[in-house]
């Protein structure tokens, strides 16, 4: 060990603000985040210089998770905005800093930190679950008849309760109730007798996706649950996904103003173009729309980084007016910033960051993997610090330390 014990627990209680700083604010997750950065960057000069290599990333890890980086870095080239484009740089270093301090602090950090990290990831989410319901239903009156309540609901937990856009309060609730599924239902030494409690985080933060109309995290939580339940062969909780959509179908019926009437609506109608006008899916539809505009005019190489939103912005002014936009889609930002080489690299750099959670036998990383691939047909994850942050430390996680994961041989 080339560090003491007691630096090990500082690492470990650097890495529980870090969690806690991501329910609180961006601001005191940049400040953590930097702490908890400078603190890998001090161990690794500290080291001695014949072991400094073993505390980096082989070469073909640092390749593989230098790719997202090096796609909008080789757009600056003809990225006429280089501010804006240097500023969304930036904004995306943690993707390249964070699995190098996980590497680093892997030889360092005591056995089944993992586990540790990702219950406490499940307690901190579920206060924060616990904090944002009851606010709204001690505080906030709300009548659940109301045509647009579901919208407004969104507006009080992003701007009045929690002061967390819905699309992020979604990943990290929706990633929570994957978490307590798998500790629920997965082979383990541990007593029976603990294992059914994971079922309350799962409920909780499951009841936030609902009441924030988080659609795709539903969607993406319903089919890992299927994943795992197939892939470890415990096909009676197959009834939790059933509970779901019937969960959903009910409060449909019931309350018009819950935002998957609009998929309902969509279906019906069978066009964008027939959706009323309080339909969410139509600002979707145009956002998409002028991505492909846009897109047409520079097809191979994109138009940079710096430009992206600019562009996309000089199309849908003209549609949803003058809110700035981003491309609600992370496969189709890297294609607008840099074209179908940068689309086809970064599908590159998910098919071996897939491939290479499999090979680690690490069960619950693939779900995860899984779940972040979905999320990306509807947002832009990479586009605020939050996201940036919430992929590459959950993903990086798993790919640095699947040795410490639970596994059984019946699962392969």
């Amino acid at each position: 060990m080339l560090l003491k014990k007691n630096n090990i627990n500082w690492l470990e209680i650097i890495n529980g603000l870090l969690i806690i700083s991501l329910f609180i604010s961006i601001n005191a997750l940049s400040i953590t985040l930097g702490v908890y950065i400078a603190v890998s960057i001090i161990i690794f000069f500290k080291t001695k210089s014949i072991e400094k290599l073993d505390l980096l990333p082989t070469k073909k890890d640092l390749l593989i998770i230098s790719i997202p980086i090096l796609i909008v870095v080789v757009s600056l080239f003809w990225t006429e905005n280089t501010i804006r484009g240097f500023d969304q740089i930036i904004k995306r270093i943690p993707l390249l800093l964070i699995p190098i301090s996980f590497k680093i602090q892997s030889l360092f950090i005591t056995k089944n930190f993992k586990n540790r990290v990702l219950k406490f990831y499940i307690l901190c989410c579920t206060l924060f679950s616990l904090y944002g319901i009851s606010t709204l239903l001690l505080y906030y009156p709300v009548d659940f008849k109301t045509q647009l309540t579901f919208i407004h609901l969104r507006y009080l937990f992003e701007h009045e309760i929690t002061y967390m856009h819905p699309v992020y309060c979604g990943l990290l609730c929706g990633l929570s109730s994957m978490f307590s599924i798998y500790y629920a239902v997965q082979p383990s030494s541990n007593k029976k007798g603990y294992k059914p409690l994971y079922f309350i985080p799962f409920a909780i933060n499951l009841a936030t996706l609902f009441f924030i109309s988080a659609r795709m995290s539903i969607l993406a939580v319903m089919i890992c649950i299927v994943v795992l339940v197939l892939f470890l062969r415990k096909y009676k909780f197959l009834f939790l996904m059933l509970l779901i959509p019937v969960a959903v179908s009910i409060i449909q019926n019931s309350y018009s103003g819950f935002r998957f009437y609009e998929v309902i609506e969509l279906i019906s109608n069978g066009s964008f173009k027939s959706l009323s006008d309080t339909n969410t899916l139509n600002t979707r539809f145009e956002i998409y729309s002028c991505v492909l505009e846009v897109f047409k005019n520079s097809p191979i190489f994109g138009h940079g980084i710096g430009d992206v939103q600019d562009l996309l912005f000089s199309c849908t002014r003209n549609l949803l007016g003058a809110f700035k936009y981003n491309s609600h889609n992370q496969y189709l930002e890297f294609l607008l910033s840099s074209g179908i080489i940068g689309l086809l690299s970064f599908l590159t750099f998910l098919v071996f960051l897939g491939r290479g959670l499999f090979k680690k036998r690490s069960v619950l990383g693939v779900l995860v993997f899984i779940f972040f691939i979905l999320s990306f047909f509807t947002e832009n994850l990479f586009a605020r610090t939050r996201g940036v942050f919430i992929f590459s430390y959950i993903i990086y996680l798993f790919y640095f330390f699947y040795e410490t994961e639970h596994t059984s041989n019946d699962y392969y």
